[in-house]
């Protein structure tokens, strides 16, 4: 796959045979949020006492999660979280910046899961 400007090719190969195919940028910036969104419930299902309070990727391939827990949150919870999606995404393929943060004390309690730490 390569990039060029607003464009995606894409090498599609049956029997020996290779074409080159173009593909609007979405399609390659869907793929995009859909393997982050696949890595990140990979993460969650691992971690069980970590939950997803919000997730964006904006147009800049900007990432934005923020996580709770049912025992709070660490540094080393918002690492494992980072590190289980920038690990597994080549960045020669994709450039990205990803934040990873825990919801913080004075944000409001928006999931039910949240209101039975307090």
């Amino acid at each position: 796959m390569k990039i060029n400007k607003n464009i995606v090719y894409l090498h599609r190969c049956k029997k020996n045979e290779c074409e080159r195919t173009k593909s609007p940028l979405f399609l390659y910036l869907k793929m995009f949020n859909t393997t982050v969104k696949d890595l990140l419930n990979e993460a969650l299902e691992e971690r069980a006492d970590l939950f997803l309070i919000d997730f964006t990727i904006s147009g800049d391939q900007s990432i934005s999660i923020i996580i709770d827990g049912d025992n709070g949150v660490k540094v080393e919870d918002c690492m494992f979280i980072s590190r289980a999606i920038e690990n597994n995404i080549d960045r020669e393929e994709h450039d990205f910046s990803l934040e990873v943060a825990s919801s913080g004390a004075a944000a409001p309690l928006t999931l039910p899961r949240q209101f039975k730490k307090t």
